[in-house]
């Protein structure tokens, strides 16, 4: 999805910290092409000091923009009144339109893994089912300060957890908690991860807590399918990122 040299405006996305993981930052960003695509926008990707960038980067580096004296829009309907100025747009903006419904652009499309993104998930066969669990962030095993939310839980109906488990046998578990993955293992033929996760928009967290959650990411990407458990956009982007099937299971 190279930049669109013909178009004369152009509007420049940036996701500041505090405001979404990797899932928001990639169907926010798509989902504001798909927008500026419609009305003849060229689209940029602000450089930042957020640190997933390092790890999760543009396909088309010149789909990259540093900015200078940038124009913060206030509302997602300004994008009809844009001049050639460098006028930005944060995730706020887009979510009273957005919906994955919607979403006709793949992650791949504009996004790529760095090689050691790659590299570490290849202890991992690419050729496996997955069921994502979301637990929230009140279960996260990480430092206090590290936690953006930490009244944040997650429900899911367990039984269908169990059924897919008896369904899928072998089927590797994607968990934001080891403990429960590990006690799941414990009673059934499963594969776990055993990467430690991180919130990825914090400027605290570690980079090896971003770099694990990234290999998370991208395992599940590369899936043959993708069943979900919890209200959750990081297994649903996931299956996004290469066009892998989606299932969410019974709540």
């Amino acid at each position: 999805m190279r930049v669109r040299s013909g178009y004369s405006n152009k509007v420049i996305f940036m996701i500041p910290h505090f405001q979404g993981g990797i899932g928001d930052m990639i169907k926010y960003f798509l989902f504001l092409i798909q927008l500026c695509i419609e009305k003849r926008i060229r689209v940029y990707f602000a450089v930042t000091d957020l640190k997933v960038n390092n790890w999760l980067k543009m396909k088309y580096p010149e789909l990259y923009y540093i900015l200078t004296c940038p124009v913060y829009l206030q509302n997602i309907s300004q994008l009809d009144n844009v001049l050639n100025l460098e006028y930005v747009v944060r995730p706020h903006l887009l979510y009273s339109l957005f919906s994955y419904e919607k979403l006709y652009l793949k992650g791949s499309d504009v996004f790529e893994f760095a090689p050691e993104i790659v590299e570490r998930s290849k202890r991992f066969s690419i050729e496996h089912v997955s069921l994502h669990i979301r637990l929230g962030d009140k279960f996260l095993e990480i430092p206090v300060e590290q936690n953006q939310c930490i009244t944040d839980v997650r429900t899911f109906n367990e039984d269908s957890v169990i059924e897919c488990i008896q369904q899928n046998p072998g089927i590797l578990i994607f968990c934001d908690n080891l403990a429960y993955k590990t006690s799941l293992k414990e009673k059934y033929e499963i594969l776990i991860t055993d990467f430690k996760i991180g919130h990825t928009c914090l400027p605290s967290t570690s980079d090896e807590a971003i770099i694990d959650t990234l290999t998370e990411f991208y395992l599940l990407a590369r899936s043959k399918h993708i069943y979900s458990a919890s209200d959750s956009g990081f297994p649903r982007m996931a299956s996004n990122f290469y066009g892998v099937q989606y299932t969410q299971l019974k709540k």
